[in-house]
């Protein structure tokens, strides 16, 4: 298991509910950034990058998260107490 981060968009206005989160997983020779997202409650839909170094798999997890805050997601603590 990799580095995880979780974000959500509740807007009851707009009749949002959101969820998306992203994994990182090493493995033998390259890094995959998977992607979750959806309404909150259903069936997710999924995306992978392939990676070959760690650095740039990072760097993509940074950028996307940029892009979520700026969507008006919020960042869920994971694993912080």
């Amino acid at each position: 298991m990799g580095d995880l981060k979780g974000f959500v968009k509740i807007d009851p206005t707009e009749n949002e509910q959101k969820e998306f989160w992203m994994q990182l997983e090493t493995r033998k020779n390259e890094c995959v950034v998977k992607t979750f997202w959806g309404r909150i409650g259903r069936k997710p839909r999924e995306r992978n990058f392939l990676f070959s170094r760690p650095q740039d798999a990072a760097k993509e997890m940074e950028r996307i998260a940029r892009i979520r805050l700026k969507h008006g997601y919020v960042a869920i603590p994971i694993g912080e107490n």
